[in-house]
């Protein structure tokens, strides 16, 4: 025992007892044998007694490990393992399948190796969720049919009232409507206290839905109550609604209250007369609902609720232009549409709550409210000063939107918020875009601008990555395309339209260059754009031809336009050559193959013998230039 080290503690650790400081006090002093034997023998019971203390705690440790293999087993479903007796499955570090670990005897006394005991560290094993399959039971019986046979026991109480109304007075049958709602109110709170929550609300809403359709019969079919009265009652109702959706939590009550809140003044005789009264409440109840959603976090509600305002409001306009009456109402259904939509740009920006919902309400609602208030220009009545007024408010509108918007994309832009630069910057466009078309006099020059905003509106989508922006930018200029083609064609050199189609090779080179370096690796849309741009060129080229050569005969004129094809193939294939870029080379060799059949199918019969001996020998020579580029290139 020189070096005062004892093994023999198995294979779990490794510990090392040095008695180094008694081993040089004995060195240095020298006791008699006895006196060292008795030392070492104290020495041994000690170390001994160490070693005893370790190896229980290594054993309560394995049996820890071991419980907790077990609990974790259970919980995954799987069965545990059966633990042998002496042994211990302890999971290595590498992930490995476990081994099983016994216990060694300790060393000899004598043995003067180290004990080493590897502690190897117990790595926790994730549990992987996984996917619950779908419970068809659950869903069919408890969620879809008691919505579905909620409208049936309606149909059912609508033949029966049609039976007592048949049989019975007025007020029995005002009174069984009223009933059937209290017991439907009844059975549907019992049910949600039995935690049939699904079944519950259906009765609720046939509560709501009951209660209101017997105070529509006892308004309009009997005439108990007037108009004003019926429509306090169906209020009362409604509120009863949103206050059952509130206490439960639930959307769907919730949603089936927003409908019957919006036919409320449906269900009540003299709307017409009080049109300007029933776009003012659609709009109330509508703020009401949003504010509703948006505390609530409901998107369907937050949806059904925009898009039901408009709704409403058509079905009472329509019916208003079927009757005849309610002049003037476009004024109320734009301030109204304006109301809406001022509220959810709040929302939108200013509040959380819906997040990314949001984003394609507002922008429709946004094109909803430009429609209801250019409904008002159809309205213009004989006097032109107030025409005049109406044009001009009705620009200020697009003005304002296109500068508010503007603000707003710049304020998500320093925010980092995407979705609202998105919307911002797609509203803002299509303001400016309705703007122009307001002021801008009709002139083949406005094609310019168009071209121009639509090339901007295109970049600033792929730019910030907004799909509506690329959408409303592709839009436009094919809008603008389809003019080009039908009110811009060249008829002299030095002309509006020559200069409206420099601008568009222009803008086709730029739009190019986006589409490029957005899709790098989209190598089809590179070579559909090369395609598109030579198109373009070939027209362009092809109209200049002809303006130059108005006065000559068909001969000359076919002549130039096959010259020019010549000529501007061989420039791509050149260009493709000198850029070194196969996409410009391969369309150079393609205009001259069509060039080549322009020659066989159209200039063989239109041209004289001369002009066509001119043609093929200049094609000729030109083809033979061409290949030699490619060697020169090889």
């Amino acid at each position: 025992m020189e070096n005062g080290t004892l093994a023999g503690c198995g294979s779990t650790g490794k510990i090392r007892l040095n008695l180094s400081k008694k081993d040089k006090m004995r060195k240095e002093i020298r006791l008699p044998a006895s006196n060292i034997f008795i030392e070492e023998e104290k020495l041994r019971g000690n170390q001994m007694d160490r070693i005893e203390q370790l190896e229980q705690r290594v054993a309560v440790l394995e049996q820890e490990v071991a419980t907790l293999k077990t609990g974790l087993a259970a919980k995954q479903g799987n069965r545990p393992a059966k633990m042998e007796a002496g042994q211990s499955t302890v999971p290595s570090a590498t992930g490995t399948p476990d081994k099983r670990v016994e216990k060694t005897a300790p060393r000899p006394q004598n043995a003067e190796t180290p004990v080493q005991i590897a502690e190897t560290p117990v790595q926790k094993t994730p549990v992987q969720a996984k996917p619950e399959p779908v419970d068809w039971e659950y869903r069919l019986g408890r969620v879809w049919l008691p919505r579905i046979f909620i409208f049936v026991l309606l149909l059912g109480l609508i033949f029966a009232f049609t039976i007592v109304a048949i049989a019975g007075t007025e007020l029995i049958r005002i009174l069984l409507g009223f009933g059937v709602a209290a017991v439907l109110y009844f059975f549907g709170e019992r049910q949600i206290k039995k935690q049939m929550e699904a079944l519950g609300t259906v009765l609720l809403s046939g509560a709501v839905s009951v209660a209101i359709l017997t105070t529509f019969a006892m308004h309009v079919l009997y005439g108990f109550v007037p108009p004003f009265i019926a429509f306090i009652v169906n209020l009362v109702w409604i509120g009863l609604g949103l206050f059952l959706s509130d206490r439960h939590r639930s959307e769907a009550m919730a949603i089936l209250t927003a409908c019957a809140g919006y036919l409320v003044p449906f269900l009540v005789e003299g709307r017409e007369h009080a049109a300007h009264f029933v776009i003012w409440y659609e709009t109330a109840f509508y703020a009401l609902l949003l504010l509703f959603a948006v505390r609530k976090s409901y998107k369907a509600l937050f949806y059904t609720a925009s898009g039901l305002w408009h709704a409403a409001v058509f079905i009472l306009y329509i019916n208003l232009l079927i009757n005849q009456v309610g002049a003037g109402i476009s004024y109320s259904v734009v301030l109204g549409a304006l109301i809406q939509h001022v509220l959810l740009c709040w929302v939108a920006f200013y509040k959380k709550g819906i997040g990314e919902a949001t984003v394609p309400v507002l922008f429709s609602s946004f094109v909803l409210t430009t429609g209801w208030a250019y409904s008002t220009l159809e309205e213009v009545p004989g006097i032109l000063l107030q025409a005049s007024l109406q044009h001009a408010l009705f620009n200020l509108y697009l003005l304002a939107a296109a500068v508010a918007y503007g603000w707003f994309a710049y304020y998500g832009w320093e925010k980092q918020n995407r979705e609202q630069i998105s919307v911002s910057i797609s509203i803002c466009t299509v303001s400016v875009v309705y703007f122009l078309y307001q002021i801008l006099p009709d002139h083949v020059l406005n094609l310019v601008v168009y071209f121009i905003v639509a090339t901007v509106a295109i970049y600033l989508g792929f730019h910030f990555k907004a799909v509506i922006q690329q959408v409303i930018g592709l839009l436009l200029y094919f809008f603008t395309t389809f003019q080009l083609f039908s009110a811009a064609w060249i008829r002299d050199v030095f002309s509006a339209e020559t200069f409206v189609w420099l601008v568009v090779i222009g803008t086709m080179l730029l739009f190019y260059r986006m589409l490029a370096a957005a899709s790098l690796k989209q190598e089809g849309l590179k070579n559909f754009m090369i395609a598109v741009n030579a198109f373009f060129h070939l027209v362009f080229l092809t109209q200049l031809a002809g303006a130059v050569a108005e006065s000559w005969s068909v001969s000359l004129r076919m002549m130039l336009q096959s010259f020019v094809w010549m000529v501007y193939a061989a420039a791509g294939v050149a260009l493709g050559v000198w850029k070194d870029n196969k996409k410009i080379r391969l369309a150079g060799m393609i205009l001259l193959l069509i060039t080549l059949c322009k020659l066989i199918f159209v200039d063989m019969h239109t041209v004289n013998l001369f002009i066509r001996t001119i043609l093929f020998i200049a094609l000729g020579t030109v083809g033979l230039l061409v290949s030699r580029l490619f060697y020169v290139k090889k």
